[in-house]
């Protein structure tokens, strides 16, 4: 039940911040860093979504396997500070969305 309860939660932060990103995503670029949100969504936000949704979709059996899903929840914990950072964030539905990330990232690794 409880890898049941993560692959669920995994896969519904996946989908949102994919459609969040791909959609809803203002391009801005940071005041003093060079990436953009639309950058950062591509390149850091996407491809941990994906990997953190198939390594939980394998049903993981071993302490490597549960590591692996571990550092990418943790890798999308992070992005809500870098989303966050510099000046990036657009509007308060983007600090809400960034939010919601961290928590859901958070609660992520918590169970794992």
């Amino acid at each position: 039940m409880l890898r049941r309860f993560i692959v669920i939660l995994s896969l519904v932060l996946m989908g949102g911040f994919l459609a969040w990103g791909t959609v809803g995503a203002d391009e801005k670029k940071g005041a003093t860093r060079p990436a953009t949100t639309k950058q950062l969504m591509k390149g850091i936000i996407a491809p941990n979504c994906k990997a953190l949704a198939d390594t939980l979709k394998a049903n993981p059996a071993d302490d490597e396997a549960w590591q692996k899903a571990a550092m990418h929840a943790a890798i999308l914990n992070e992005a809500h500070y870098i989303l966050m950072a510099d000046g990036r964030c657009p509007s308060g539905e983007w600090a809400g969305a960034a939010d919601t990330l961290k928590g859901c990232s958070q609660g992520v690794l918590e169970k794992i």
